[in-house]
């Protein structure tokens, strides 16, 4: 977790989950900044069940509900969009 990115993330926002190749793949979380925007900084990385949804990503696009922000343990429920 990129950690100036967390102090602006509460429990319910909805970030944007987005698979990307560049430098390396990782399927990110970004805020969504007024007007649409992607935030220019990835908030973090899902680590858990990658394999299950990486097929998914291909077909649909997928936001991340904040549940738990607590330091770096912070918990997203990944539901299509």
């Amino acid at each position: 977790m990129d950690a100036d990115e967390l102090t602006h993330v509460s429990v319910g926002d909805v970030l944007k989950v987005e698979y990307r190749t560049d430098p390396s793949p990782t399927v990110g979380v970004f805020r969504v900044l007024s007007g649409g925007v992607l935030s220019s900084t990835q908030l973090g990385a899902l680590s858990e069940r990658l394999s299950e949804l990486l097929p998914c990503l291909q077909q649909l696009d997928f936001v991340a509900v904040v549940e738990k922000v607590a330091g770096g343990d912070t918990r997203v429920t990944v539901r299509p969009e």
